[in-house]
């Protein structure tokens, strides 16, 4: 590692002056889909009650490739961001004046202990629970989910300039996630861990799941 990269990571950490002048200071908020009930593919009308994903931090980076890129930002959150109450305020980034960020990665996991939230997210990364009517109506499935997701998120081509910025948006895209579950066959109206429904989830977080855009104060 560079003597100036390792610079930069040792002002994002502290918070103070960068090298080449003082840190630039972004506001982040969160945002995701309407909380209006939607209809899925195979006719089930959702409804959520509850939507929390837990962010530790975001980087952003230089670069094509997270292997080799150079982190020139980061915002650390440690919050339960409430995806039903979107915006949601999560910080401010701090980034490395002159720079430009062409990659972002999302830290999701579940929470430590003491943030933000914790409480929330019932000991996973991602929570949530509703009910969903099935085609054609009838009475209501409620169902739950407490999955772990402890991973790292890339979101790529992003065209960012640290010095022109005066906020950012983290958009959590939910659109999808629920596609092909059967709610009736559901194990006590559950989406356990491990499972089918569980890994579909999952995979529709990790591949295109979030946004990253300037805008919002």
């Amino acid at each position: 590692m560079s003597s100036n990269t390792t610079i930069i990571l040792m002002a994002l950490s502290a918070g103070c002056a960068f090298d080449n002048g003082p840190a630039r200071k972004v506001p982040v908020t969160a945002s995701s889909d309407s909380s209006a009930p939607f209809t899925m593919d195979l006719g089930w009308q959702v409804t959520l009650g509850e939507a929390r994903l837990f962010v530790q931090r975001v980087e952003f980076l230089t670069g094509t490739d997270p292997a080799d890129g150079v982190k020139i930002g980061e915002l650390v959150a440690n919050v339960a961001v409430d995806l039903l109450a979107a915006p949601q305020a999560l910080g401010q980034a701090i980034f490395q004046p002159g720079s430009k960020a062409t990659q972002a990665v999302v830290h999701v996991a579940p929470p430590v202990t003491g943030a933000a939230g914790a409480a929330t997210m019932h000991g996973a990364g991602l929570y949530f629970a509703g009910t969903a009517v099935p085609p054609g109506g009838g009475d209501a499935v409620s169902f739950t989910a407490a999955l772990p997701i402890d991973a790292p998120i890339g979101v790529g081509d992003l065209d960012l300039d640290a010095d022109s910025l005066s906020g950012l948006v983290l958009h959590v895209q939910r659109e999808g996630w629920f596609d092909g579950i059967d709610f009736a066959a559901l194990p006590g109206g559950v989406i356990e861990e491990g499972s089918t429904e569980a890994e579909t989830i999952e995979e529709r977080l990790l591949d295109g799941g979030f946004h990253v855009h300037a805008g919002g104060e």
